[in-house]
């Protein structure tokens, strides 16, 4: 299976919706990172088209701060915030 988010900050720079200028610049970017509960490697992908994939194949991400792509085993993915903290996902 495969998920893609929209990247909210570039969103929001781009519109400057809701965002005033001056607070955009100094947002940090989200990282398109993962960590996979198999095998405990941390993955990121840091720039467009840069698939990478953890050392046991079971997950992958793609897509930089352009997009973001992940997919594999999704019982398998953690996502991390900037910090390394797991973002609970909501369904």
């Amino acid at each position: 299976m495969v998920r893609y988010l929209q990247n909210i900050y570039e969103s929001y720079i781009v519109t400057g919706r809701n965002l005033r200028k001056d607070k955009a610049e100094t947002m940090e970017k989200p990282r398109n990172r993962l960590r996979c509960k198999k095998c405990g490697d941390v993955i990121e992908s840091k720039y467009r088209h840069d698939f990478v994939s953890c050392k046991c194949d079971a997950i992958f991400v793609d897509g930089g701060n352009d997009y973001w792509r992940y997919g594999g085993d999704l019982e398998y993915i953690e996502r991390l915030d900037n910090d390394g903290n797991v973002i609970e996902e909501q369904v």
